[in-house]
Parts: structure tokens; C-alpha cells; sequence
């Protein structure tokens, strides 16, 4: 967990959550809206015992395009430039007012990715910024794809506004919570017409 001499955590999984996982991420990269990955693997790990029987156990590796930057970094980065190079005072309006812009920018850049995903039928209940990642500062990917929190649900696009509304109200309500205000109300703006859309599409 990246603390001196703590423990080193493992994600080992039954093989089927594994393979669901596998599938998933795979489908994503194939499909173009996660990672791209070269290779990947699942490998037998430690055996446990569950409800009084012993259970195997894996894990699995993958080789993906290096994408270091997350939307969190991006929006993160544009609160520390926008303060820095335009000299704004903290609580100005105009700093708020070159925020929500920029947050507009950043929503259009994300929102065809999650519409992709949806479009395929992915629900994905882990959309949220730090999953969100920047390859080669233009490409958008997602990432992350546990069974536990993803599926696809359908295959013929029946349900996708469904699907896609749930991922942007996850993902506005961690942007609201965790990164400046100015940052939350732009994103809020960019998204608010498309997702009063959805509601009623989902509904019907």
C-alpha cells in the first residue's frame, strides 16, 4: 500500500471473477474505450478455505499503454495553473468564472469514452476521476473494470441512456465532492442538459 515495510496487499480473486474482470477489460481495449493492452494473464495464486472448504484462488497481470495521467491530475493541474498564471485571488470571480470553463473543456473531452462504454452495454459503477485516465495527453480511456462493479448488461443498446446516467451522476457527484467548487459547477453546467435528456429516455 506503498507504506514502508507494510505488508504487500494482493487482489487474488476466484477464476471466474478473474476471467469476468479479464473480459471486461478486454472488451473495453478491443472496443477502444479503456486501456489498450498488449498482453495479459491469470496465474494461480494462494488456495484459502471458505465455508469449511479449500478454494484456489488467482491472480492476473497485465501489460497495458502506460497512461500516468488521471482526470483527477488534469483537473487538479488546471485549479494550480489557472491560480498561478492568471493571478487571480483565491475566492475572485473571475477565478471561479476561468474554472468553470475549464471544466466545461474537460467534461466534452471525457463524455464520448462513457458514451462509447454505455453504447456497449457496459454499467460501470466505479466511474469516477482517479479511473478515468490520459494516454499521450489526448486520448481518454477507463479503467478498472472488477466484476464486482462492472457488467455488461446488455448487447443490443436497449438500455445505454440508462447506463450512461448512471456513470455521469458518479462521476459528478466524486468531481463535486473532492475538487474545487469551480471546478464542480463547470462540469455541473457541461453535463446538466444531457443528463435531464437521459432521464427521461431511461424512464421510458
Amino acid at each position: 500500500d506503498g507504506t514502508e515495510g507494510a505488508p504487500c496487499r494482493h487482489r487474488y480473486k476466484t477464476l471466474r471473477e478473474q476471467a469476468d474482470e479479464m473480459y471486461y477489460s478486454l472488451h473495453g481495449a478491443a472496443n477502444g474505450y479503456a486501456i489498450p493492452c498488449v498482453a495479459a494473464m491469470i496465474f494461480p495464486g494462494p488456495k484459502v478455505r471458505r465455508k469449511g472448504k479449500q478454494l484456489q484462488l488467482y491472480g492476473s497481470l497485465y501489460v497495458l499503454k502506460k497512461a500516468p495521467v488521471t482526470l483527477n491530475n488534469v483537473l487538479g493541474d488546471h485549479v494550480k495553473h489557472v491560480a498561478r498564471t492568471k493571478g487571480f485571488a483565491g475566492n475572485s470571480p473571475e477565478l471561479s468564472d476561468a474554472l468553470v470553463k475549464g471544466a466545461r473543456k474537460v467534461a466534452l473531452r471525457v463524455l464520448p469514452v462513457l458514451v462509447k462504454q454505455a453504447r456497449l452495454g457496459g454499467l460501470y459503477f466505479d466511474c469516477k476521476p482517479s479511473n478515468t485516465l490520459f494516454v499521450e495527453g489526448a486520448n481518454v480511456y477507463l479503467s478498472d473494470f472488477d466484476a464486482s462493479m462492472y457488467s455488461i448488461m446488455c448487447h443490443d443498446s436497449s438500455c445505454w441512456e440508462a447506463h450512461l446516467l448512471v456513470s455521469l451522476l458518479l462521476m459528478g457527484t466524486h468531481i463535486r465532492c473532492y475538487q474545487n467548487k469551480g471546478i464542480g459547477q463547470g462540469w455541473g453546467i457541461a453535463m446538466r442538459p444531457l443528463m435531464l435528456d437521459l432521464v427521461v429516455s431511461a424512464r421510458s
